[in-house]
């Protein structure tokens, strides 16, 4: 923007230049230089969407950023059963669950419950992701409390917990194709952009509430990284108790693979069987 522009042209330009780029998550109009941006997918998940603003300083125009710093009014969640259904009798590595709500991921540890069991054999492990506060998010994965579903964690990240989930997905199906054991404590995640202020890192205290609460923390480290602090299940009590028998994803990984090796050793040595 130029010397002297109004707060409308100033507008024009923003929507001009948000609306031009298609791999943005959002579209921009501008009233009066008041701009606004609409999530292009409909619901709450677009309330996940962080706004940034920033202008040069000394330019003599100023920004006022969300409260929140993130997109607000999405209602309405859309129904993840259908799409879980058709993944009945096939064995998947990882499903990767764009929820972060109670509702919708009761949902993915019932479908996953009853195909893990022996004569239904497709064992599946879930991971979704929360940028909410430690409290809620505490909530959600004590709530869920189960081994075959993995909580990802950044307090306020500027990615949406879609992308936290996939992106941990994909680091771990490329790593436990190497080691169905690999430890992750301090994996730096290729992609993944650190806390946008300095302020939202989560405390030593904060890591630590949330791996005994069965959460998967992120981590900046330094100004360009994110890095796991420990990779673990849901599963993090008993009868209101602490039990961490099966905290690590690995507890999960590790049977799985044996279960694959013997599976396959038997089916080759009594074919048809």
């Amino acid at each position: 923007y130029a010397s002297g522009d109004t707060a409308t042209a100033i507008g024009e330009l923003v929507e001009t230049y948000i609306n031009n780029n298609e791999n943005l998550p959002v579209t921009s109009n501008n009233v009066t230089g008041t701009v606004t941006a609409t999530a292009k997918n409909l619901g709450p998940r677009g309330n996940f969407i962080a706004l940034r603003a920033r202008v040069t300083a000394g330019t003599g125009v100023a920004v006022t950023p969300p409260a929140t710093g993130y997109l607000t009014g999405g209602t309405t969640s859309d129904d993840p059963q259908t799409s879980l259904d058709v993944q009945t009798s096939y064995r998947r590595g990882f499903l990767i669950a764009p929820y972060s709500d109670s509702t919708q991921l009761a949902k993915f540890r019932t479908h996953v419950d009853a195909q893990e069991e022996p004569l239904a054999g497709n064992r599946k492990q879930v991971i979704f992701g929360s940028l909410d506060t430690l409290a809620n998010t505490t909530t959600l994965a004590v709530g869920i409390n189960f081994p075959r579903m993995q909580c990802v964690w950044m307090w306020r990240s500027d990615h949406t917990p879609f992308e936290l989930a996939a992106a941990m997905g994909a680091w771990r199906a490329l790593k436990e194709s190497e080691s169905p054991a690999y430890n992750y404590d301090g994996d730096i995640i290729p992609g993944l952009k650190p806390h946008y202020l300095s302020a939202n890192i989560p405390t030593l205290n904060n890591l630590a509430s949330a791996l005994n609460n069965g959460i998967t923390p992120l981590t900046s480290v330094g100004t360009s990284d994110v890095a796991i602090v420990r990779s673990v299940t849901t599963k993090s009590q008993s009868s209101s108790l602490p039990d961490y028998r099966v905290l690590d994803t690995s507890k999960v990984t590790v049977p799985d693979y044996i279960g694959e090796v013997v599976e396959l050793a038997v089916t080759d040595r009594y074919p048809g069987y």
